[in-house]
């Protein structure tokens, strides 16, 4: 099966995100469409965002992408397309769920519209942030990332959760409601203070993408379980379904 994937113009995605899509199937050809990436990057052997596509997310990101495939893509080049992005606290409210399925049913309407057919499309939302993944798989995440001072972190990492009436099981609602164009609270913020106050440092272009590398995404989904585990879930029947019609 051949899926083509675009992400948000981020270092972790681009460093740690086709290693993380195996772990989902690799037996999948996973083709990144987007973002362009400068190589060698910024850092010897460290894969960077474009210039010109870094930091794109949210609506930019869903408008780049039906961009690339009306000017570039045929029918049948892909089996299904993946959207990754972080959610931003856009789908904040009573039935976040609800609010993600229409915007993949519209996204997946513009794409069947362009290509004449109808292909799979799955948006895998790390909600607020990907951080929240690092923190929901915390053996291969941030303990694995700062042995010395994974317990005290953790720790530190349930007070604020708590602060905000939440466990790592609901870490998907950290920032909630949407201030802005972002989240009242910014949980990579609040993690990268409690990591430099326990005398370490975190670096989205360095630690992001080794931690995104090691997550089991499985594990990820039992932690993550109103965005990101119906998400994977759908991806995974995606691939079965193609599976078992060739």
């Amino acid at each position: 099966m051949k899926i083509g994937w675009f992400a948000t113009g981020g270092h972790t995605e681009v460093g740690g995100l086709p290693r993380f899509l195996q772990r989902i199937d690799d037996r999948t050809r996973w083709v990144r469409c987007f973002p362009a990436v400068q190589k060698p990057g910024p850092k010897l052997g460290r894969a960077a965002p474009a210039p010109s596509d870094e930091g794109i997310t949210g609506a930019d990101l869903g408008a780049r992408m039906l961009k690339l495939i009306r000017e570039r893509h045929q029918p049948g080049e892909f089996d299904a397309y993946l959207l990754v992005d972080d959610a931003d606290c856009r789908f904040c409210g009573d039935e976040p769920t609800a609010a993600r399925a229409a915007f993949t049913e519209r996204l997946a309407l513009e794409v069947a519209q362009h290509l004449g057919r109808d292909v799979p499309v799955v948006v895998l939302l790390a909600s607020p942030e990907i951080e929240a993944w690092f923190v929901a798989d915390w053996s291969r995440g941030f303990r694995a990332t700062y042995p010395r001072h994974a317990d005290a972190l953790g720790r530190a990492v349930n007070r604020l959760l708590k602060a905000h009436d939440l466990d790592r099981d609901r870490i998907e609602a950290f920032g909630c409601p949407r201030a802005g164009a972002s989240c009242t609270t910014k949980l990579s913020d609040e993690i990268i203070a409690l990591v430099e106050a326990r005398g370490g440092r975190y670096s989205k272009g360095i630690d992001g993408p080794s931690m995104l590398k090691r997550i089991d995404p499985t594990r990820v989904a039992r932690r993550c379980r109103r965005d990101f585990a119906p998400a994977l879930a759908e991806l995974r029947r995606v691939m079965t379904a193609h599976a078992a019609a060739n």
